[in-house]
Order: structure tokens, then sequence, then C-alpha cells
């Protein structure tokens, strides 16, 4: 039986997968493809993604620890919007300090095309009472050439079952452990590769798209091969699985955050997004918090087992 778990924190020890790590990701999944005699196909395609280059801010002279939470480099001088996009949404593209409620750390839980940071719940005290307070964030939007790896039928699949590589933090649950069901099934049951196509997916996270800056692996995916998604049976997201009970959606929510493809309406049928619980999403999401040890394997085989099914 492939090992999961090891495959989980192989990926969660590059860190935040994006630019170099993501390509360190990729060349690590194709290896193990290749260890186990599983030939594949790369889909190449151009994006832009963000090079984080500082993120600070002061409140009443006082440091306070923050990320770059805007695709955008920008300076925030006590104008701006203290918001919990979670709980609450920012209805406007306003600069502004978020948080994540849920979460014990910072998390980097929505991004922005404006000036804006992320903090951690502990500091919002401390925002709200402060006289003064001023951010400066750098960002440098980077060309980069991502790549989605297929693996299966490529012609004419039942079904199209995909997960992304790339991460903002470890990542072991969004989504380290959705490629890990997602290679367990491709190397444990080759006959599957006559019928399905899997897809690894790159670019998800983050790019300079707008608005729906996330997706960019999935939407590039579907544009070259527009005519196999409209000839599949069904199409398997799996996003954040192994750390709680499976649950599965054809919410359009859900599709939304999960698989932001251009037909998604069109798609909406036939899309079924496979997920733990959305509170557990919660409590790491986006942060340093996301690491192998929330992952069990039972909560995988689980997920094993349900795509199984869908797939007969």
């Amino acid at each position: 039986m492939y090992s999961q778990i090891t495959l989980i924190k192989k990926l969660s020890d590059l860190g935040e997968r994006q630019l170099g790590q993501e390509i360190k990701a990729s060349k690590l999944l194709m290896a193990e493809l290749e260890k186990y005699k599983v030939k594949y196909k790369i889909q190449y395609f151009q994006t832009k993604v963000p090079f984080f280059k500082s993120a600070t801010l002061v409140a009443d002279r006082r440091k306070v620890q923050a990320k770059a939470s805007s695709l955008v480099s920008g300076v925030i001088k006590n104008k701006f919007k203290l918001v919990a996009p979670i709980i609450r949404p920012l209805k406007k593209n306003q600069p502004n300090l978020n948080y994540n409620p849920k979460c014990e750390a910072i998390s980097q839980s929505d991004f922005y095309f404006v000036p804006s940071l992320a903090i951690n719940k502990r500091d919002v005290s401390r925002i709200k009472k402060a006289r003064y307070v001023e951010a400066e964030i750098k960002v440098q939007g980077q060309k980069h050439r991502s790549l989605n790896i297929l693996a299966g039928n490529l012609k004419n699949p039942r079904n199209i079952i995909l997960a992304h590589y790339d991460s903002i933090g470890p990542g072991a649950f969004d989504d380290a452990s959705g490629i890990a069901v997602l290679m367990r099934l491709i190397i444990d049951y080759p006959k599957l590769e006559q019928d399905n196509l899997f897809v690894l997916a790159g670019n998800e996270e983050l790019s300079y798209d707008a608005p729906t800056y996330w997706g960019k692996g999935y939407r590039a995916l579907e544009t070259k091969y527009f005519q196999v998604f409209k000839n599949a049976k069904r199409i398997i997201v799996i996003d954040g699985v192994g750390a709680g009970a499976l649950q599965t959606s054809r919410d359009l929510k859900m599709m939304s955050a999960c698989f932001p493809v251009k037909n998604m309406k069109k798609w909406r049928r036939k899309i079924v997004i496979v997920h733990n619980s959305p509170e557990i999403l919660y409590k790491i999401y986006h942060s340093e918090l996301d690491l192998p040890a929330n992952i069990k394997a039972s909560y995988l085989h689980q997920a094993n087992r349900k795509i199984l099914k869908l797939l007969d």
C-alpha cells in the first residue's frame, strides 16, 4: 500500500510551495510516479505569482507581527478596514488588516489587490486601541511557468480526479492530503488509468488573475482540455481531507472556493468536491499550523474508499 502519510510529510517539509518550492514539489511527485513506472504527461502554462519582499506593521510605535495578504505593494496609514474574512468577507476591495478568529497563528486566509496584511487574532485588540497604525507591504509580481501533471486517460476519461500540490504554509491538509489520496489511487489501482484522468495541479493558490486569483492551474487545464471536461461523466476535486470525517459537496459556493474554473456552472451537475468540514480547515488555514500531525491515515483511507465508489 502506497504510504500517503510519508508523501504528505515530504511535501510539507518543502514548506510553502510557491515558486521554487512549487517546482521542487512537482519534481518530487514526478519522481514518485516514475518510481512506480506510472506514465504521465506535463501541461506547462504561464502564470504570474507574487513574491513577498517585506511586510511591516506598527501600532503606536510598536511592531506587530504580520504577513502580506495583498498582491500589490503599498502603504497603510490609519485608514483601513479591520476584517475577519472567514466570518464576514470584505464587501469592497479596501486597504485592510485581516485576521482569522478561528486560528491561533497568522492565517493568510484571503488576498487582495490593495494594500493588506494578515495579523494574529491576539493582536486585534491592540490594533483597535491604537491611536496610529502604519503598515508597508512590498510585493513583486513574477512571471512563472507552472505545470499540471496528468496521468491516465487523456482522450476520453469517464472521470477527472484533481488535487493541487502548491500551498501557503506547510500545506499538509491543504492540499498535500488530496495529492496523497490521488497518488495512492494512481499507484495502487493502475487499472483505474484506463477510464480516468488524474491531475496533480500547480498554481492553485495565488496568481494575478482578477478577481479570482486562486485556481489558475485548474483553469489552464480546462482551457486546453475543454472537450475532455465536456465529455467527462464526473469531475472529482479533492481539497482538504484526512483530518476528520469525510464530506462531499455539490454546493456552488464550495465549488467556487475549491474549483473556480471558467465554465463551473456548465459543469456544475458533474462536479463533486471531496473535503472535510470547513471548521477543521479554518483552524489551520493558510498558516504554519497546517502540519502532518493533523492528518490521520484512517481518514485518508476513508477518502480513498469514497472516491473508488464514485468511480464505479
